[in-house]
């Protein structure tokens, strides 16, 4: 049986390959190094050095357990910061934005919409927030292939997978970004 760290690095590797306009590079050796130095091993997250058109930057995917304490997401900044001053950058992701969110229950939710983002539909949002920083919710919703687009955008805000600026009232040119932990 694989370990979630590893089900995770499936996942986000997937979804990078998915993507035309990126070049999965392999593991940053030194981004590696600097984790180890601030006390994470190999099953804490996954990372991959990407290319997209032209420009090299890693990909560090935090797993939910890690995200959401501020002590662990303070030494992946620090990761971040130190491997930045030694020409990589580092882009911090939280799992939410590489896997689906899994069920609590196997019964179909009743009155709703199911919101089974796809990993290509996830990949066109990364991608497009990877490229511009950040874009309006119009535009996402432009660029996936969902029943509802505008909920499925919603759906990834939720889950933490994006961020959005609710303190506004949520309309087409409302804007979307990675979460705020990911600068």
């Amino acid at each position: 049986m694989l370990k979630k760290a590893d089900r995770l690095r499936r996942s986000l590797e997937a979804m990078l390959r998915s993507n035309r306009n990126l070049t999965v590079l392999g593991r940053n050796r030194t981004v590696a190094d600097l984790a180890g130095q601030c006390g994470f091993d190999d099953h804490d997250y996954c990372q991959f050095e990407i290319k997209l058109e032209g420009r090299r930057m890693c990909l560090v995917c935090v797993p939910n357990v890690h995200w959401n304490r501020p002590h662990s997401m303070d030494r992946f900044n620090e990761v971040r910061i130190a491997a930045g001053s030694l020409g990589h950058k580092v882009i911090l992701a939280p799992e939410s934005l590489v896997r689906k969110a899994q069920p609590l229950d196997t019964g179909h939710r009743p009155g709703g919409m199911e919101y089974d983002i796809s990993g290509g539909d996830r990949t066109a949002i990364f991608h497009f927030l990877l490229e511009n920083g950040s874009g309006t919710l119009a535009q996402l919703a432009g660029l996936i292939r969902h029943p509802d687009p505008v909920g499925a955008v919603l759906h990834l805000a939720v889950t933490g997978a994006i961020d959005i600026d609710l303190d506004a009232v949520i309309a087409p040119a409302t804007q979307v970004r990675f979460p705020a932990r990911l600068h």
